[in-house]
C-alpha cells in the first residue's frame, strides 16, 4: 500500500500534532465505513502531462474526483459520554501519493471541528474550525500522505445548531516517483540543489520567503512557486509575488511554507500551510512581464510568522548583479539555482545557469534575486533542464511590472500595492514579519493567567483582557502542537491536559486579531 511507504518517509516531518476528539476515548470503535473511489492510472495521468509545455500553464499534480457525500447519508456516528456527537468516514483513492478534500456548503457551530488524518492515526494533518473557514462555505483541506484518509467531525452537546456539510470532491495527487522527494510532486532532473546545502548559506533569509502553492481548479490540482514580498509601508501585508500564467479560472489556493529538505540531498519537511488567497494585481498580455501579486487571506499560524521573511525588491530596472533563484521544481522540496549570467531584454531578464542548478515546470512564479538579495523578477518561461543547463530562462522584470507602461489601472501594476503611499521609492530591503511594524497578531507573553501553574493537567485560564471566540493551542518546546480546541474567552476556560507528559509547554490563545502566549508547566 502506498500509505505504508509514505509513513516511513514522512513520519519524522509532522507539521503539527493535533488531537482529534476521537483520540481521547479508548472505547470507540475504529471500524469506520469506507468509500472507495474509482481507481485512476497515475502513469497515464502523468503521460498526459508530458504534452504540456513549460510555458503557458501551471504544473498539474493531481485531479479532483467528484464525490458528493452528505453527513446524514454516510459514515459512522457515535454519541460521546459528554453528550457530543462524533461522525467519521474513510475515503480511499487507490494509488494516490496523497489525498485531500473539497468540503462544500459548510455550516458548523462554534466549538465544532473537522479533523483530517490517516487510518493508522499516525499523521493528523489538520483541525478545521470556524476560524479556519473564515465565514466561507467552501474549504479545501491539507494533504494526507497516502491513498486514504479519515474525515472526522465533532460537535459539542451545547452547539448552537446542527452542523451541515458536503464532501464535494476528493483530490488525488499522482505526481511523485520518489516519495523521499515529497508528496506535492517531484523534479525530473537530478541536478537540483536543496536550499539546506552550502549554496544556500548566503540566502537563508530569502529562502524563508519562498512558498509552494497549490491551485485547486475545476479540472485538477496544480502548483507553482512564489515569494512573500515586503511593501514600503512595512505593515506585514502577506503579499505573494508569482506569475499570472499560474492562475486558473475560479481557483482556490493553499500556500506551503518551509517545504524543504532537512539535510543536503536528503528527505524533508511537509511544511506548514495556509488556505485562502486572492489576486490583487496581474498582467500577462503579449509582450508583458507575466506577473501576479496575491494576498493570503487565511489565518497564518505563528509557526509560520515566527520566521516568515518578506523579501525586498528592486524596481529600478538596473541590470542586476548575479544573485539566485529559489523555487520548487516539479513540486519538489525547495531548491536554489545560481545563474551564470543575467542579461536584459525589453520586459524580462534572461538567465543562463550552466552548473548551479536549473528550473523546471513548477518553478514558475519563483523569484530572481539580485546580488543585493532583492527580487528583480519572477520566472515565466524558459527551456532549461538538467540535461540542457545552458538553455535560458526568462523572468518578468519587476521594474516593468511596477507601472506596466504607466497604466492607470491599479490591478495591472505593482506600485500601488508595494508602495501604497506613493513614496516614489524603487528599492526596499526585506524584513522578517515581526520586524515590520505589525500591530496585530504580535505574540505577547504572560498576557493571561493559568492556574494552577504548575498543574497536574487540569487547569483554568483567566483571559480578562481578551474577548470573543479564540483558538486555544498547546505547543511543546520544539514548536509541535500537542493540543488544540476552540473556546469563548469571556466564559472562562477549563482544560484537561492530563494526557500530556510532564514538562514545559507554551499555551496560545488566538482570537484572529491577537495572539497571546504563556508558559505552562505540567507536573503530575
Amino acid at each position: 500500500m502506498i500509505f505504508a511507504i509514505l509513513t516511513m518517509a514522512f513520519n519524522v516531518f509532522a507539521q503539527e500534532s493535533i488531537v482529534p476528539a476521537s483520540f481521547k476515548y479508548n472505547n470507540l470503535s475504529l471500524n469506520v465505513p469506507q468509500v472507495e473511489l474509482q481507481k485512476l492510472d497515475n502513469q497515464q495521468l502523468m503521460a498526459a502531462d508530458v504534452a504540456k509545455g513549460k510555458d503557458g500553464s501551471p504544473l498539474q499534480i493531481g485531479v479532483m474526483q467528484n464525490v458528493y457525500l452528505v453527513m446524514d447519508k454516510c459514515g459512522r456516528v457515535d454519541l460521546l459520554p459528554d453528550g457530543g456527537k462524533l461522525w467519521r468516514l474513510n475515503l480511499k483513492s487507490e494509488g494516490a501519493v496523497s489525498v485531500d478534500l473539497h468540503l462544500a456548503n459548510v455550516e458548523i457551530p462554534d466549538g465544532a471541528a473537522f479533523y483530517l488524518y490517516d487510518p493508522y492515526r499516525e499523521d493528523v494533518v489538520e483541525e478545521i474550525t470556524n476560524a479556519e473557514l473564515l465565514n466561507q462555505t467552501d474549504y479545501y483541506t491539507d494533504n494526507v500522505p497516502g491513498d486514504e484518509l479519515i474525515l472526522e467531525y465533532y460537535e459539542p452537546v451545547d452547539a448552537a445548531f446542527a452542523g451541515t456539510f458536503e464532501i464535494a470532491q476528493l483530490g488525488h495527487v499522482y505526481r511523485a516517483s520518489r516519495l523521499d522527494k515529497g508528496y506535492h510532486g517531484d523534479s525530473e532532473g537530478d541536478c537540483h540543489i536543496d536550499v539546506i546545502c552550502p549554496e544556500g548559506d548566503d540566502w537563508r533569509d530569502q529562502i524563508r520567503s519562498v512558498v509552494l502553492y497549490k491551485i485547486f481548479a475545476t479540472d485538477g490540482i496544480y502548483m507553482c512557486s512564489g515569494a512573500m514580498v515586503n511593501n514600503a509601508r512595512k505593515d506585514g501585508t502577506p503579499y505573494v509575488l508569482t506569475a499570472k500564467h499560474c492562475e486558473k479560472p475560479n481557483a482556490t489556493y493553499r500556500y506551503y511554507f518551509k517545504y524543504e529538505a532537512t539535510d543536503c540531498g536528503g528527505t524533508g519537511s511537509v511544511g506548514i500551510s495556509v488556505f485562502g488567497g486572492v489576486r490583487r494585481a496581474y498582467s500577462n498580455t503579449s509582450g508583458n512581464s507575466d506577473f501576479m501579486l496575491m494576498e493570503i487571506t487565511g489565518n497564518i499560524s505563528h509557526l509560520i510568522t515566527s520566521d516568515m521573511y518578506l523579501a525586498g525588491w528592486d524596481a529600478s530596472g538596473s541590470t542586476p548583479g548575479i544573485g539566485a533563484c529559489i523555487h520548487h521544481p516539479g513540486g519538489d522540496l525547495k531548491k536554489i539555482s545560481i545563474p551564470q549570467t543575467i542579461s536584459s531584454r525589453s520586459y524580462y531578464w534572461r538567465t543562463v545557469w550552466y552548473s548551479k542548478g536549473v528550473t523546471e515546470q513548477g518553478s514558475s512564479g519563483s523569484p530572481l534575486f539580485d546580488a543585493n538579495k532583492r527580487i528583480v523578477g519572477q520566472l515565466f518561461g524558459g527551456s532549461s533542464f538538467c540535461e540542457t543547463p545552458q538553455a535560458p530562462d526568462d523572468y518578468g522584470k519587476l521594474s516593468h511590472s511596477w507601472t506596466n507602461n504607466n497604466t492607470s489601472n491599479n490591478s495591472l501594476k505593482l506600485q500601488p500595492w508595494l508602495d501604497p503611499d506613493n513614496t516614489g521609492r524603487k528599492t526596499l530591503n526585506g524584513s522578517y514579519f515581526y520586524n515590520v511594524g505589525v500591530k496585530e497578531n504580535q505574540p505577547a507573553t504572560n498576557s493571561f493567567t493559568i492556574y494552577p501553574n504548575p498543574s497536574n493537567g487540569r487547569l483554568q485560564i483567566n483571559a480578562k483582557g481578551m474577548e470573543g471566540d479564540a483558538k486555544c493551542s498547546v505547543y511543546d518546546l520544539v514548536g509541535k502542537m500537542v493540543y488544540s480546541t476552540s473556546v469563548i474567552v469571556e466564559e472562562g476556560i477549563s482544560l484537561d491536559l492530563s494526557f500530556l507528559d510532564n514538562g514545559v509547554y507554551i499555551l496560545e490563545l488566538n482570537t484572529g486579531k491577537s495572539v497571546q502566549t504563556s508558559k505552562l508547566i505540567i507536573s503530575k
